[in-house]
């Protein structure tokens, strides 16, 4: 019986187990022929005791592990909760599966928590991968629809922002500056000269002036954008005079040579409000008016 115990019970820790067994080999060599019934008794305690504290040695490396193990799996599923963006169905699913885990007792209920938190991986990398996809197919869209000129969202982006400034109740006003004699500067040096001018003013005004949105490529020659720094009407004037005055001038190569142009900005300010029509309206009859000179 003892050698069978010896041969057949598993190895959880080496040294423990060499312990178990020497105690075991042990107790055989101390068994003969016609040994005393008292001396019986004593091996057999013996043997009770040490295959006591083996498994008392064993179950208590077992539950180490098994707590080991929880509190990595629970450190797991809170990392991803905080790291991960994910659908509140599926942040729901982790926050089950962390609780599961805190009330898990047996390997079995290890097991299941393991397959119900593969699963919540799987579906949310499913989720995250579409979530990808669909943010990547957005920026080709923004990409396509980008003025060709200034690089600069186009006027459909502008007038989607403009109506959300004015659905929020935020204080807000649009600024349209138009560059002047763009179809002569056309006519004189060239298509490409004019476009050159246009973009030289988008990026004069990113560079100068404080926009919470834009610039975007309203139409034709002119640019809008979006202020909605709490300040007065008076100050967002003052500051758009300023900088448009302050413009330097350009060189533009025509040609072998190079030309000197000063460009002529028109400009103004409207506070964004409903009905956005009517404020869309507004902007294109200024635009229209500063093209006058270009008739």
């Amino acid at each position: 019986m003892l050698q069978g115990i010896e041969l057949h019970t598993l190895e959880h820790n080496h040294a423990d187990y060499e312990c178990f067994q020497a105690e075991l080999s042990g107790v055989q060599r101390g068994l003969f022929p016609n040994i005393a019934i008292p001396w019986m008794f004593v091996l057999v305690g013996r043997a009770i005791k040490a295959l006591e504290e083996y498994s008392r040695r064993t179950a208590g490396r077992l539950r180490a592990q098994f707590t080991e193990l929880q509190s990595i799996t629970s450190t797991l599923s809170n990392a991803i909760t905080t790291m991960v963006s994910a659908s509140e169905a599926s942040l729901a699913r982790l926050r089950a599966i962390q609780s599961q885990l805190s009330s898990a007792e047996r390997m079995d209920d290890l097991r299941l928590v393991k397959k119900h938190l593969c699963d919540c991986l799987n579906d949310m990398a499913a989720d995250i991968e579409e979530h990808r996809n669909n943010s990547e197919c957005g920026r080709a869209q923004r990409r396509a629809v980008s003025d060709a000129v200034t690089g600069l969202p186009a006027r459909a982006e502008a007038e989607a922002a403009l109506s959300k400034i004015a659905d929020s109740g935020v204080a807000a006003v649009a600024v349209v500056l138009t560059l002047k004699r763009l179809k002569q500067v056309n006519a004189r040096f060239g298509h490409g000269v004019g476009d050159s001018l246009l973009a030289k003013l988008s990026t004069y005004l990113q560079s100068g002036a404080s926009l919470e949105l834009g610039p975007y490529r309203w139409s034709g020659p002119a640019l809008m954008a979006i202020i909605t720094r709490n300040v007065s009407f008076d100050r967002i004037r003052h500051e758009i005079g300023g900088l448009i005055a302050d413009m330097p001038e350009y060189q533009v190569a025509v040609g072998e040579r190079m030309a000197t142009i000063l460009a002529s900005v028109g400009w103004a300010v409207l506070p964004v409000t409903r009905p956005l029509d009517k404020l869309v309206r507004e902007l294109d009859e200024f635009v229209v008016s500063q093209s006058s000179e270009d008739s």
